[in-house]
């Protein structure tokens, strides 16, 4: 994500409603697209050898086994969005968070919002990576 889009981190949903209509360019289509809590168990995918051991434990699809849902993430989001109309935002939680529906999604809203697990590694920075729900369908392990 660094390499393709321009991070910025908000403290407060207040920022985000604050900038409403202060971009001159063309914006998406939406404003909101938020992620929670996804599912983050399925079936087995193949591991290549080379995989980091994150990767691997997430295409063992029982990394679900070791982290529990995020509390209050569902309402986070829910709350995030009844800032917005309901036709500017698009709420994905549980298997329906997946790899696949952020690539297709977020790119169509102004704003992104994980409320999910995320691993994070000092040793190896390209280890770290969000946790979202694997989708076999679309060959995606979920980070």
């Amino acid at each position: 994500m660094l390499r393709r889009y321009a991070i910025s981190y908000l403290t407060s949903a207040a920022q985000a409603l604050s900038v409403r209509g202060a971009a001159t360019s063309p914006q998406p289509e939406k404003r909101l697209f938020a992620m929670a809590n996804p599912t983050a168990t399925g079936a087995a995918m193949p591991a290549s050898p080379t995989d980091d051991p994150l990767k691997r434990q997430l295409r063992s699809g029982r990394l679900g086994e070791f982290l529990t849902p995020v509390p209050g993430a569902e309402a986070e989001v829910r709350q995030i969005a009844s800032s917005f109309s309901p036709d500017a935002t698009t709420v994905v939680s549980g298997a329906n968070a997946t790899e696949a529906a952020y690539k297709t999604q977020a790119p169509r809203h102004r704003i992104v919002h994980f409320a999910t697990h995320a691993v994070a590694s000092d040793g190896q920075p390209l280890y770290s990576t969000r946790i979202l729900a694997p989708d076999s369908m679309a060959n995606d392990d979920g980070s």
